[in-house]
């Protein structure tokens, strides 16, 4: 039988706190290569997308896969399904509210393995609906005192500046410019829908580390080349991305250089087989779109509905 659960039954079983604990298990199986992923596929009709991500946790001998509305539908929700992946059995189905948590928690261990330690100063670059998850994810693995935010649309950036001020307890400003978001940051997060780079490599400053999880062209190629570590969250989804969209890829064509050799996974980081290597060196996270750190959300609200007694058994 398996676990049925609803939206309202699965909201207080995740904070971000056990998001981030989760992601970190995760990688530390993807380290030591007992994960297996696969990139996000998109299945494109008149009115909009169904997107879905799969993967698998060998140690945890779970595998699943996330499926939602992607892009033009009105409505729309996404669910989860978690299997045994030995048996092959369903044990939960379940309402996964939790994207924005996944991708927060995920660039927050990112932070926590490659940030400086006395990194306090974020900028952030887009307000859109991943924003204020982000910045609360960087807050649980540092001690952040002033965050810069600048996204085109000057009311939009200001309201964000102010709704994160009083969510997080912390001094937010809105900027005029990407410019003035680089200066002093010691964390950037970029998060995008921008099909050209978003910010002039140049102004990166020694010591940063930079977070990018929106589309990959927001990042010019630049910032990859003046970095002295590059991270990516899964190599194989980041080579077989769909980029459809129009967009561009930077790191495909820095494959094309002999570059890619050196481009880490973050479960190397997370299982000690690299790291920030001074205080001065530039380090890059590129956030690769779930599969498998969706399916370890799903195992912790799994876990945690079964503790509790949550939600009602099924048979499919």
């Amino acid at each position: 039988m398996a676990l049925l659960l609803e939206r309202h039954e699965v909201e207080p079983l995740l904070d971000m706190k056990g998001a981030i604990e989760a992601t970190e298990e995760a990688f530390r199986e993807r380290g030591q290569g007992k994960v297996l992923s696969r990139a996000p596929t998109m299945l494109h009709v008149a009115h909009g997308s169904l997107r879905t991500v799969q993967g698998a946790l060998l140690e945890s001998k779970l595998i699943g896969a996330r499926l939602g509305a992607a892009s033009g539908f009105k409505r729309g929700g996404t669910l989860a399904v978690l299997c045994d992946s030995e048996t092959g059995e369903v044990l939960a189905v379940m309402s996964y509210p939790f994207g924005t948590f996944r991708t927060a928690a995920t660039t927050a261990l990112a932070t926590k393995y490659l940030a400086r330690e006395d990194a306090q100063v974020v900028g952030l670059l887009g307000s859109g609906r991943s924003a204020l998850s982000l910045l609360q994810g960087v807050s649980h693995v540092r001690s952040v005192k002033e965050i810069k935010v600048y996204s085109r649309d000057p009311d939009h950036r200001k309201e964000f500046a102010q709704r994160a001020s009083s969510a997080l307890g912390t001094n937010v400003r809105a900027c005029f410019d990407s410019s003035e978001v680089l200066q002093g940051s010691d964390i950037l997060l970029v998060a995008t829908n921008s099909k050209v780079p978003v910010f002039n490599p140049e102004a990166m400053e020694r010591g940063l580390h930079v977070n990018s999880m929106g589309r990959p062209s927001e990042l010019d190629i630049g910032v990859y080349r003046r970095a002295g570590l590059t991270v990516v969250g899964d190599r194989d989804q980041e080579l077989n991305l769909d980029v459809s969209g129009g967009y561009s890829q930077p790191l495909l064509k820095l494959k094309e250089e002999g570059f890619w050799e050196g481009v880490l996974e973050l479960g190397d980081v997370v299982c000690g087989k690299a790291g920030r290597t001074s205080r001065d060196e530039i380090t890059v996270f590129r956030e690769s779109q779930g599969g498998w750190g969706d399916v370890a959300l799903a195992k912790r609200v799994f876990q945690q509905a079964k503790e509790l007694g949550v939600g009602r058994k099924v048979v499919f």
